[in-house]
């Protein structure tokens, strides 16, 4: 038996490759773990639902690729450890196959699955459109559907590898071009690979106040109508209100708005980051747990950033990333 999680995909999966070679038949397994509806200490679901239509549509694609080998996914809603002993027992299962995650809360369930709508996107943005090529002049863009890669909710679901990018990306180099812009994504991947490996390092002491330092910058508490006011974007300041706006109706915000909404919310509102954190954890379709909680702590002064306290002055950033008020006027008005 495979049990899929954030890898919801055919190719590049170890934890399939692995059965299928060394068993004669493999159920393909995805569980719905009811704790993901759940409200959390922060005051937010685990999964809202845009992640969720999201997820729902991977699993349907990842359905359709193991339909196309002859099986199908075998799809359940239920506590992990219950639902996977019912399943060893009705199908006389004699090894479950799944990657192991390093994230504190995903460790205790482990997951897999699969999609290849992905591969449109890729082709597109490499390929047909060749966007790519001006990536390092767009990629503080915040309108659009090509100023990134947006390769990130295929990304966090395991829909696609990192490898899988890096191959694309170096056919393009050596086939269509090369240059900084071509750089900047692979340097991407190598990013979101060092939240990975701070996760695997720091484990649960990134999801604490202080997190991996041996106290908090600033002692940041919980208010919460400052915080109500940022999550529904009503706190006054234009630019924080439209990308939280943004967020609130499609699940996705640019990477320039993320790094500004966190330093406004740490450090102009002065509420404890990890509501923020957990906040986007709950909205994002592109949610990653190494990336979204190593990057709220990063910005908040309690990760890795060797310069400590990280500040955005978010008039400046509005004023040099949406300089005219496009982006303000589309979300606002």
């Amino acid at each position: 038996m495979v049990w899929f999680k954030t890898n919801l995909r055919v190719k590049d999966n170890r934890p399939l490759i692995e059965a299928i070679a060394h068993n004669d038949e493999v159920i393909p397994v995805y569980i719905f773990d009811p704790i993901i509806f759940e409200q959390t200490a922060y005051q937010t679901k685990k999964m809202g639902l845009f992640r969720l239509k999201f997820l729902m549509e991977c699993l349907q694609e990842l359905n359709e690729a193991l339909v196309e080998k002859g099986t199908h996914l075998v799809i359940i809603q239920g506590e992990p450890k219950k639902e996977i002993s019912k399943l060893v027992q009705k199908y006389s299962v004699r090894e479950v196959y799944a990657e192991f995650p390093i994230a504190f809360e995903e460790q205790k369930l482990q997951e897999q699955v699969e999609r290849e709508l992905w591969k449109e996107r890729l082709n597109y943005y490499l390929f047909e459109s060749n966007q790519i090529a001006n990536y390092k002049k767009t990629r503080n863009g915040m309108l659009g559907a090509d100023y990134s890669t947006k390769f990130s909710a295929w990304l966090a679901l395991g829909c696609f590898s990192p490898k899988e990018i890096y191959a694309a990306v170096s056919e393009y180099e050596q086939t269509v071009h090369k240059n900084d812009s071509t750089y900047w994504v692979i340097f991407e991947l190598w990013w979101r690979e060092y939240f990975y490996w701070v996760m695997r390092k720091y484990g649960i002491k990134l999801f604490q106040k202080i997190g991996i330092k041996s106290q908090s910058p600033i002692d940041r508490i919980l208010n919460l109508e400052k915080l109500n006011q940022w999550k529904s974007g009503q706190t006054g300041n234009a630019f924080i209100d439209a990308n939280m706006k943004e967020l609130n109706a499609t699940g996705f915000m640019s990477n320039r708005g993320r790094q500004n909404v966190a330093s406004y919310l740490v450090n102009d509102l002065e509420v404890d980051w990890r509501y923020g954190a957990a906040y986007f954890e709950e909205q994002l379709i592109d949610y990653d747990v190494c990336s979204n909680w190593g990057n709220w702590a990063y910005i908040s002064g309690v990760g890795n950033d060797p310069r400590g306290h990280r500040v955005f002055n978010v008039l400046k950033q509005a004023d040099d990333y949406d300089k005219n008020g496009e982006y303000r006027n589309c979300w606002i008005n």
